[in-house]
């Protein structure tokens, strides 16, 4: 008989793995949907560069694309140089991030660059793509 309680507590103490295993998997499909969501919905071809030094910026960052018809987009929404001008000025906390096509006007990218120098903003990344030993 003592050998049978020994057995109850053993059965007791034993950790059941497969709720676990569904909370991963769980994480694992939430993971892989939100992933679909962050890409940018704007095509562009970004420049590449040789090298990999990452700007220093802060965590919130107001993000600019410009494409390769010269249109300006901030949050995936279609914007002119006029409406960049007071979201440069009001959102001194935030870097800006400028996606640019390799094929834009290099006016139109130095529209947006001269309207960050006029706010004084020395926070401008520029995003490019690294370029990798592969294709040499």
């Amino acid at each position: 008989m003592d050998s049978l309680s020994l057995e109850d507590d053993e059965m007791e103490m034993a950790i059941n793995l497969i709720p676990m295993i569904d909370v991963l998997i769980f994480l694992l499909i939430f993971f892989i949907i939100t992933t679909n969501f962050i890409k940018p919905v704007i095509d562009i071809n970004l420049a590449t560069t040789k090298s990999d030094q990452m700007g220093e910026g802060s965590g919130d960052q107001i993000v600019v694309v410009i494409n390769k018809s010269g249109q300006l987009f901030l949050d995936d929404k279609e914007v002119t140089l006029q409406e960049l001008d007071p979201v440069f000025s009001a959102n001194r906390d935030s870097g800006i991030n400028l996606f640019v096509d390799q094929a834009t006007p290099f006016q139109d990218f130095i529209s947006v660059v001269d309207l960050a120098k006029l706010h004084k903003r020395n926070d401008l990344v520029v995003t490019t793509k690294h370029e990798s030993n592969e294709s040499n």
